[in-house]
């Protein structure tokens, strides 16, 4: 063990937010939220649809998305 290299880790990225964060997905990444100088808002609705339907090729650009906006409220509003 002592001379094993350092190794990092996945976190369960996409079943939190399929789980304990929907609720903040929900929130913050809508139309009604998102900003369309910002977002195309229809592409980024079409992969929240695909996240929750089972495709997660995109969960890292979901998540940047939902820090973005709940950065954006915090600080801009």
């Amino acid at each position: 063990m002592i001379d094993k290299p350092k190794a990092g880790f996945q976190i369960p990225l996409a079943d939190w937010m399929c789980n304990e964060l929907k609720p903040l997905v929900d929130k913050h990444i809508n139309a009604a939220q998102l900003d369309d100088e910002i977002f195309e808002i229809d592409e980024v609705l079409k992969i929240k649809q695909a996240f929750y339907s089972g495709q997660h090729t995109k969960v890292n650009v979901l998540w940047f998305i939902l820090m973005f906006q709940m950065w954006r409220e915090k600080w801009l509003f």
